[in-house]
């Protein structure tokens, strides 16, 4: 690809993204304008922005490797502005990522389920160490889910690793960026 082609496709790119951008000058001014009132709806889109689209690999990789920012966000989207708002961000979350993925079935339900219950208590315990918190709800996540899961999946081995991988990626989360991404947001 030569120098041309570069900026021929940079070109092309800057185009086709240019109302977006704009877009994201105008939210960014708006929170900087607005400050504390507009925070948490502009941190909340991007939460859900963020989770849903996490899940998107799924369209592209069969893996029993499971990693998302789901219980990320909605747990310290329920810490930090209460757990009506994790609820509303877990629970968009899920439907967007699904529908995204292709994969709106039987777990959907109880996902949400799942994912408003630690929503709930993520609000409840809003004072509690982020990093223990998080991972402990990521645990009764699939405490609550578990059973319907290896109802409904024939492969329990690969289901094993899709929760323990979950589990193990979400641990990671919390200890390296949940307290950050909390106190950022706060």
């Amino acid at each position: 690809m030569n120098i041309g082609e570069v900026l021929e496709r940079f070109a092309s790119i800057r185009k086709k993204y240019q109302k977006h951008a704009a877009l994201a000058v105008v939210a960014l001014l708006a929170v900087l304008f607005f400050g504390a009132t507009i925070k948490p709806l502009v941190v909340s889109v991007i939460f859900i922005l963020l989770a849903a689209f996490s899940t998107f690999y799924h369209n592209y990789f069969r893996s029993p490797i499971n990693f998302e920012l789901m219980k990320l966000f909605t747990i310290i989207e329920s810490v930090a502005y209460g757990a009506l708002a994790g609820v509303i961000v877990g629970v968009t979350s899920i439907i967007l990522g699904r529908a995204l993925s292709g994969r709106l079935d039987q777990e959907t339900v109880t996902s949400i389920f799942a994912m408003s219950a630690i929503a709930v208590l993520a609000g409840m315990f809003r004072d509690a160490n982020i990093t223990v918190l998080g991972i402990t709800l990521a645990l009764a996540y699939y405490l609550i889910l578990s059973p319907f899961i290896f109802l409904f999946r024939e492969n329990k081995a690969r289901t094993a690793i899709y929760i323990g991988t979950n589990l193990l990626f979400n641990a990671i989360l919390f200890i390296n960026i949940g307290p950050a991404v909390l106190s950022f947001v706060r």
